[in-house]
């Protein structure tokens, strides 16, 4: 059976996967050409930016990457994905090591009910101001009200010896986001956001944030990267009740690892 390990620091991650993660001076790479990106190419483009707020946090959901528009956690995941075939090309021994490389981003979105997408969230700002965090998302939630919340992630798996790489991306509309003042944001929400220093799942699926569903539909899709751009392809909706018993299936579409590894 091939051999996977994950190129993330995020246990959660690794558990739900059910593989090893890469280690820890791997990961910091990893890690390094992630938060670059956000602090440089993704503020760059950033609408606070235009306005003299530098932001690690909120940004459009589709950016201008080499050209064409993209999804955010897909050029995340691109930037990722080539970082780990560079560490494979520096050492050749450790791409013996395994079969597939995994990588992995995942942001909050705002858009309408049909998954058109135009807000992007960071779930943990590389800034690390997160005193800072809770007003700037009080300030921008106190405008979405009636719009609709997704978590969305894409997903690259690497072979480590063709180091051919195999993308997707997966989507889950979790519910409809509820009048906000400000202050009623700040004082449901602060406190959970300095203790966790992130934008958990267990905060969106709080019920003073969001109207919740019934069933929460996923979207999934297959990318391939070509000389006009990403090109998506077998586009697939499910279902997912809302219900205990159906977390593991919630979960992995909430970080848009892809449905076969349900």
């Amino acid at each position: 059976m091939p051999t996977e390990i994950l190129f993330s620091a995020s246990q959660d991650k690794a558990r739900l996967l059910g593989i090893e993660t890469a280690d820890k001076a791997k990961l910091s790479r990893i890690g390094e050409v992630e938060d670059d990106f956000y602090r440089k190419e993704g503020v760059r483009q950033s609408e606070l930016q235009r306005k003299d707020v530098p932001d690690g946090l909120i940004f459009p959901y589709n950016l201008d990457y080499g050209g064409f528009k993209i999804p955010l956690p897909v050029a995340v995941t691109i930037i990722k994905a080539n970082e780990v075939r560079n560490l494979i090309s520096e050492d050749p021994d450790y791409g013996l090591e395994f079969d597939f490389g995994i990588v992995n981003d995942a942001i909050w979105a705002i858009g309408d009910e049909h998954g058109n997408l135009e807000d992007a969230i960071n779930k943990t700002d590389p800034n690390g101001r997160h005193q800072d965090d809770v007003e700037r998302l009080a300030d921008f939630f106190s405008s979405k009200e009636g719009q609709f919340f997704y978590s969305v992630g894409s997903t690259a798996r690497i072979n480590a010896e063709s180091q051919a790489i195999e993308m997707s991306i997966r989507s889950l509309r979790v519910g409809q986001i509820k009048s906000h003042s400000i202050e009623e944001f700040n004082e449901i929400f602060g406190p959970h956001l300095r203790r966790r220093k992130a934008f958990s799942l267990d905060f969106v699926l709080h019920e003073r944030l969001l109207t919740l569903p019934e069933e929460f539909v996923s979207t999934e899709q297959l990318i391939e990267m070509g000389p006009g751009g990403a090109m998506f392809s077998g586009r697939t909706e499910t279902l997912i009740p809302n219900k205990l018993q159906y977390i593991r299936p919630m979960q992995l579409a909430a970080h848009g690892f892809p449905s076969n590894r349900s």
